[in-house]
């Protein structure tokens, strides 16, 4: 790309282009350019994020859901991913294994910015859940009983 005097062997330049084309549904240049930057970092959990949300942009979940679980298992603790890969098993169908996955993010990462009630709510508003049949869905994989829970 010397027209644009700036170097091609930068992933960070190839990944920002990704998303502008992506943003502009050029949906062929945003692949070329994520592609760029995986040739120069083959195992760059971003990328693969990336590639993932032009697959879901361009309606592929299942395309989409194969790189998000590539780039987890690079960086299996990153909420970004873990929550792209219950909201893509929710668009593959798979809603009970999304209800789980999305509400794991709760419980299992510390980091309060990513934990609050907002979370949890987005989730229920995805689902289109009640609060009974999400508190139901929480004591079941939970295993705990109604009564411990108001107990204490």
């Amino acid at each position: 790309m010397d027209y644009l005097n700036i170097d091609d062997n930068d992933v960070e330049i190839w990944q920002k282009l990704a998303f502008a084309f992506r943003n502009i549904k050029d949906f062929e240049n945003a692949f070329q350019a994520a592609f760029n930057a995986l040739d120069l970092k083959k195992d760059d959990d971003w990328t693969m994020y990336i590639i993932s949300k032009i697959y879901t942009d361009k309606e592929d979940f299942e395309n989409a859901y194969k790189w998000i679980c590539k780039a987890l298992e690079i960086d299996p603790s990153y909420v970004r991913y873990v929550g792209e890969k219950g909201t893509l098993l929710y668009k593959l169908g798979y809603s009970n294994e999304a209800i789980i996955g999305l509400l794991t993010i709760r419980r299992t990462f510390a980091n309060p910015h990513y934990c609050d009630e907002s979370l949890a709510n987005n989730i229920m508003n995805l689902l289109n859940f009640t609060k009974n049949q999400h508190m139901n869905m929480i004591l079941q994989e939970t295993q705990l009983s109604r009564e411990h829970i108001f107990r204490n």
